[in-house]
């Protein structure tokens, strides 16, 4: 097979002579991905006709236990689309060798997927990723303009933290909105914000990095636009919904993710919105994560599988498929994808992904570490808000936590 930035389907076995082969391809939905995927497989299918890739659509719930007994049954299909994939790594096929090793894989990635356990692991790449998933920032373009608030135009005039809530206030004040900012209640969207700041959870050895100077400074800022009330209190210790604030035109930005693009465009018709670049305090960074397909081991057809994940992988086969299920791509090479709609909203979020770093793909993907401390992490974030826990105190816990989760 060809290395992953080949645009080309590779196929050794196409011809008359090659071995017909069906490829059964178990696959969840969120919505326009199943088209866009078929759309896919069947321009591999056309360059490839000894080769049939039959989709089974399985419920998101169903999936891993459907996975888990196809494979004790001595059944797995070819490949799936799943997102935990570490459940799996112990019995998927190892791309390593199809994409010509690692560092050519990774050449057109980054190094924030280089890290990411859910891709590769112990020198294994056995995933190959299909869409990204970044933090971003959404604002009320009308607000801003009432406001007379221009945002930054590039990525050298973005804002720092604090300057970006001075702006916030300007546009309380003469923008018609009553919000200032809606953050998301997940410690995902709250984290992104403490890598900005310099934090992070663990050390390279896996040992607590929470109790810092970096985390500190943060959590004092965190809480005083709290207190201040620039960003909304009820999201985080009442039922709001971060989403729906922003979508009443009552809200001036919403920090969330970039998977909003679709239903912002199909539902909110009485103002302007857009997508800017996210302040930071020290350093730009954001939470990727990425969704991928697993090829399986014992399936019968693995040299088959292989060839087709590579294309997967290709240029060519990702930039279609993102495009048409308006998700961002992982690639590095493919920030320019001219999408239905948001061509330029997606290219502010490739251009977060490409400023991160590794350390949030690092520790968010720790084995069992985020399972594990995801609770303890959101819990006592919204105890500092309230402020019925120090920011000391809650350090503490959170480091508590992970020596307990990485002890063994």
């Amino acid at each position: 097979p060809a290395a992953a930035e080949t645009a080309e389907p590779a196929s050794p076995e196409s011809g008359d002579d090659a071995e017909a082969a069906t490829l059964e391809f178990f696959w969840y939905t969120d919505g326009a991905e199943t088209e866009a995927m078929r759309g896919v497989l069947d321009q591999y299918e056309a360059a490839n006709p000894h080769i049939t890739v039959e989709m089974v659509e399985v419920p998101y719930a169903d999936l891993n236990n459907k996975l888990m007994m196809a494979i004790s049954g001595g059944e797995p299909p070819a490949l799936a689309r799943v997102t935990q994939n570490q459940t799996f790594i112990d019995v998927a096929l190892d791309l390593t060798d199809a994409f010509g090793g690692a560092d050519n894989f990774f050449a057109a990635y980054g190094e924030g997927v280089r890290v990411n356990n859910n891709v590769y692991r112990d020198g294994k790449i056995y995933s190959v990723p299909t869409e990204a998933s970044i933090t971003g920032l959404f604002y009320n373009k009308t607000a801003f303009d009432k406001a007379g608030v221009t945002v930054p135009q590039n990525e050298n005039e973005v804002w720092t933290w604090s300057e970006f809530n001075e702006k916030l206030k300007q546009v309380m004040e003469k923008g018609g909105v009553q919000y200032g900012m809606a953050l998301d209640n997940t410690s995902q969207r709250w984290s992104t914000i403490l890598y900005q700041f310099g934090g992070k959870y663990l050390n390279d050895d896996g040992s607590p990095a929470f109790t810092s100077e970096a985390t500190l400074d943060c959590l004092n800022f965190t809480k005083q636009m709290f207190d201040e009330g620039l960003w909304i209190k009820s999201v985080w210790l009442g039922d709001e919904n971060a989403a729906n604030l922003f979508r009443s035109g009552q809200v001036a930005a919403h920090f969330s993710g970039a998977w909003n693009m679709p239903a912002y465009y199909e539902n909110i018709t009485e103002f302007e919105w857009d997508v800017t670049y996210m302040p930071y305090e020290l350093t730009r960074s954001s939470l990727c994560g990425v969704k991928g397909v697993i090829g399986f081991q014992g399936s019968g057809v693995e040299e088959q599988t292989l060839d087709l994940m590579v294309y997967l992988a290709s240029k060519e086969a990702n930039a279609q498929y993102c495009a048409e299920s308006l998700f961002l791509s992982p690639r590095t090479d493919c920030a320019d994808i001219a999408y239905e709609f948001g061509t330029e909203q997606f290219a502010v979020f490739s251009n977060e992904q490409a400023n991160t770093g590794t350390q949030p793909t690092f520790d968010m993907e720790y084995p069992d570490w985020y399972s594990g401390s995801n609770q303890t992490i959101k819990d006592g974030l919204c105890e500092l808000i309230a402020g019925t826990l120090s920011a000391e105190d809650y350090m503490a816990q959170v480091d508590a936590k992970t020596t307990e989760l990485l002890a063994g």
